[in-house]
């Protein structure tokens, strides 16, 4: 009888701790794994630091892109790419020409 009357009396005493202990442990998981924890924050740089890379490539690719279209605009057309996009599009040429395809 003694001993379970010292069990009842240390429950109190033991079942705070280990409440609080799971409540901390709980919260402790959440802030690394939850869906806005830290290894999720982390992930999310390294997503935003790749997309910074392809906004840089593809905004010099526009550019590019750009720059050949204005030599195509009437106000200043340009002869030569004029006479290129043609040949491309119509897919003809002269008979003393080469044709060197190179593949993108």
């Amino acid at each position: 009888m003694g001993l379970l009357y010292e069990a009842k009396r240390n429950a109190g005493n033991i079942l705070i701790p280990v409440i609080l202990l799971a409540m901390v442990g709980y919260f402790t998981y959440h802030l690394l794994n939850g869906e806005r924890g830290l290894i999720s924050l982390v992930q999310l740089n390294q997503q935003v630091g790749a997309a910074q890379i392809t906004a840089q490539r593809l905004g010099t690719e526009r550019k590019a892109f750009e720059a050949q279209v204005a030599l195509l605009r009437p106000e200043h057309i340009n002869p030569d790419m004029l006479d290129e996009r043609a040949r491309f599009t119509l897919n003809v040429g002269r008979i003393d020409e080469v044709v060197i395809l190179d593949r993108p």
